[in-house]
């Protein structure tokens, strides 16, 4: 699989996250643009519920700078379809604003049940570089 970052974590019983790849892994300060995560999953069981996919954008100091949640695959391929043993791409995106100070942010990721608005735990996917406007 075409990943920057080999994960290989349990998310939710029976369903391991694999990898993730983000593009770009850096921009220039001023510059703006999407940051697209791509997530691999792995289904070590059917699944029995419909999770969602849950990632955030995180500073140094910790602070959660954007958050998004979908179902997998943009809505299209639930994980409650998903059958033992498949590997599901999906794909994510973050707009980053000229704005944005330069530094590390972390992508975490992780899946979300029916009724919840946190995952249990997140899993850092990869590190994005904010760089000077040099």
């Amino acid at each position: 699989l075409p990943v920057d970052t080999l994960l290989d974590a349990e998310t939710e019983p029976g369903i391991t996250l694999i990898g993730a790849s983000l593009r770009p892994r850096e921009m220039s300060g001023g510059e703006m643009g999407n940051l697209t995560i791509t997530l691999y999953w792995r289904a070590d069981s059917a699944p029995g519920a419909s999770y969602r996919t849950a990632l955030r954008l995180v500073d140094g100091a910790g602070h959660e700078i954007d958050r998004e949640s979908s179902l997998p695959a943009d809505g299209l391929y639930p994980t409650s379809e998903w059958s033992a043993g498949e590997i599901v791409r999906d794909i994510h995106t973050f707009w980053i604003d000229p704005g944005l100070p330069e530094g590390e942010y972390a992508i975490e990721v992780g899946l979300t049940g029916p009724g919840e608005n946190t995952p249990s735990q997140w899993i850092p996917g990869g590190v994005f570089r904010r760089t000077s406007a040099d």
